[in-house]
């Protein structure tokens, strides 16, 4: 597969085996970028950073001296140094593309190149480097399709470091999906490796995307304690894992899953995360029967398996039968899993040890029928031996009636984030009155239109309640009471941080932040009282709600309404600090001039925007500063920078065509 350095024609040009020559915008983007990433270590260093890439104009040497070589002084830089510096820019070019492409079509958005193959085409030394630095090629998703060629090609430079791996089998129609579930369907089994054949049409396409756009919205995302695994599909962890965007949108087909089995499975010794996504469970259950026969996955820390086809006609009961056999993947052993994330998919759960390993911290099971879930026994295995940090449970539960379950407590003492979704009231009534959670601080709540005044009721009991501990709390839907509400927003005295989606809520969850916007002293009145004015001056003094908070992340409020609870939490002596409001809510120019002069901190957000981006946003220290963004309309976000960058007497080599396919 090696071609001629250089050849932009080529396809494949942008994983050969030969340096390109020539000078390379790479250097620009370096030196913008180490002025942000060494700015921490040393104050003093990064005044010297620019000189290792400008040229100092030799004065002219006397006719009879051989002229100096011409280079930069990168180039003498130590390789092991050189290999720390292309790490983290690794790091940060993934999320650099990612912020500069935000608001561009998909169709319209520039061809991702990555950055260790930018730097491995700069020159000689560059390639030599980055070639020699396995933790650069560790990431794998097979998306360029068959014969996998730069797969291939990163699991032999990546060596024996972690690999990230990641498999998207996601259709991009809920049609092409139907067609691949369902009895009809052969499924072959060769010593429980054989993933089952299962038939697609030849133009199907079935998306390869780090994070699906297309996929079911998920469960409420935890806070930073809990960052799930779905939600970072573009960029990957930090602690040890790349940085990474997918290289494109090739597709992976069902059919060639024995052949991406065959290529990775190999290497399943030294996977650090596997993510596996489709929309066809025979898919599923294929990959899952792949990896029974594997011993253990002694490096695996973090698990997804996600079955993205929706299944609304009945909650009870697994529709495919011939499938619902539990599967034991990797003998049920990972001694060094932090992180699980099912969708749609069951395990052994009884015989399942990774799910209660003692360095299990993160675990969210979700799109479960009733006749796949864990039993109560299992359930309350897994909660009281695994050290968990964070829970995240929607439309998954024991299997048992809550009925039967027994009414002794589970006390989870290392839990910090609980979310909770599209469970039925007696569900999540069950579940709060047994669990013991003594560390909480966030709660997320996200429910049908049942009423849920009990839970509201059970959250606030004075003494058991988990309401009084909170910190954070994330309301994206409910129905309840105005007394059981009143009662429930008067046990969060610790509340400092509300993220809240209007749309799925009764009116008084908002109105009730606005002191004296609501008669208080009717429980049963659900209709607010006109706004107090921001500019009467007649505020007057009313009970305070949530008198702690200062950060407020809102969606689905008129700008007005804000105004006037920016305004009358001021005027009581609670004003708030930050505050985030859709994109797409009206909000006047009017209004958005005084909230920001009101607040703090004022900013929009996309509702399609991962929640992680929202709270990876440390108001209270700034938003970070890059040395490449633009301009942006972000509020008191990002500086601006020169766009240009560049500077004269680059490195050698010419540039890389940056539109390869």
């Amino acid at each position: 597969m090696s071609t001629p350095a250089g050849d932009d024609d080529d396809e494949e040009n942008w994983v050969d085996d030969e340096p390109m020559a020539g000078p390379h915008p790479v250097t620009s983007f370096l030196t913008n970028r180490l002025y942000t990433m060494f700015q921490g270590a040393s104050k003093n260093a990064i005044k010297f950073v620019p000189d290792l890439f400008r040229r100092a104009p030799p004065s002219p040497p006397p006719p009879y001296m051989t002229p100096p070589t011409d280079s930069t002084p990168v180039h003498t830089l130590p390789a092991e140094l050189l290999a720390d510096i292309f790490q983290l820019g690794q790091d940060a070019h993934a999320e650099l593309h990612e912020e500069i492409h935000a608001d561009v079509d998909e169709d319209d958005e520039d061809e991702f190149m990555p950055f260790e193959i930018l730097a491995s085409h700069v020159c000689k030394r560059w390639r030599d480097v980055a070639l020699g630095t396995p933790s650069l090629w560790v990431y794998v998703d097979f998306g360029e399709g068959p014969p996998f060629e730069r797969s291939i090609a990163y699991l032999e430079r990546s060596r024996e470091a972690p690999l990230e791996v990641v498999i998207d089998c996601t259709s991009d129609s809920d049609d092409e999906s139907d067609d691949s579930d369902g009895p009809e369907h052969e499924h072959e089994h060769d010593d429980g490796n054989e993933t089952e054949e299962v038939s697609e049409d030849e133009g199907e396409e079935i998306a390869v995307l780090p994070e699906p756009e297309h996929a079911p919205p998920p469960p409420p995302s935890p806070p930073d304690t809990m960052s799930s695994l779905a939600s970072r599909g573009r960029t990957h962890s930090s602690d040890g894992g790349s940085t990474h965007k997918a290289s494109n949108d090739g597709k992976v087909k069902p059919s060639d899953l024995p052949t991406v089995r065959d290529l990775i499975l190999p290497h399943a010794a030294r996977w650090r995360s596997f993510d596996f996504r489709a929309s066809s469970y025979a898919v599923v259950h294929g990959i899952l029967h792949a990896l029974a026969p594997i011993a253990e996955l002694p490096t695996l820390e973090e698990l997804q398996l996600h079955h993205y086809e929706e299944n609304d006609e009945d909650d009870e009961h697994f529709p495919y039968k011939e499938m619902i056999g539990p599967v034991l993947p990797f003998n049920g052993k990972a001694p060094r899993i932090k992180s699980v994330s099912l969708w749609g998919v069951h395990l052994d759960w009884e015989n399942c040890s990774f799910l209660r390993s003692p360095t299990l911290q993160h675990l969210e099971l979700a799109y479960h029928a009733l006749d796949v879930r864990p039993s109560y026994d299992a359930f309350k295995a897994i909660l009281t031996d695994a050290p968990l940090v964070a829970l995240s449970l929607s439309s998954s539960s024991p299997s048992d009636s809550p009925a039967n379950w027994p009414t002794a407590k589970i006390s989870v003492n290392t839990l910090t984030a609980l979310t909770l979704g599209q469970l039925p009231p007696p569900h999540v009534s069950a579940l709060l009155t047994r669990l013991h959670l003594p560390s909480l601080k966030f709660l997320a709540l996200d429910f049908d239109p049942d009423d849920h005044s009990g839970t509201l009721e059970i959250l606030s009991h004075p003494t058991q309640g988990l309401a009084r501990g909170l910190e954070t709390l994330k309301l994206n839907g409910m129905h309840a009471s105005s007394a059981a509400r009143k009662t429930f927003y008067a046990a969060l005295s610790g509340v400092r941080e509300l993220r809240i989606q209007a749309h799925h809520l009764p009116e008084h969850f908002v109105d009730a932040l606005i002191p004296g916007a609501l008669d208080e002293g009717d429980s049963d009145a659900d209709e607010p009282a006109p706004p107090p004015g921001s500019a009467n001056g007649a505020i007057k003094k009313h009970a305070l709600t949530l008198p702690l908070l200062h950060t407020l992340i809102i969606m689905g409020v008129e700008g007005e309404v804000i105004r006037s609870l920016v305004a009358a939490r001021s005027a009581e002596g609670a004003p708030l600090k930050t505050l985030l409001v859709e994109r797409g809510d009206e909000i006047a120019q009017e209004d958005e001039e005084w909230l920001r002069k009101n607040v703090e901190e004022f900013d929009y957000y996309d509702d399609s925007e991962d929640e992680d981006d929202i709270e990876e946003l440390d108001i209270e220290d700034g938003m970070e500063i890059d040395m490449m963004d633009e301009d942006e309309e972000m509020g008191s976000g990002s500086e601006s920078e020169d766009e240009d960058g560049s500077e004269e007497g680059g490195l050698d080599g010419p540039p890389i065509g940056l539109d390869v396919d």
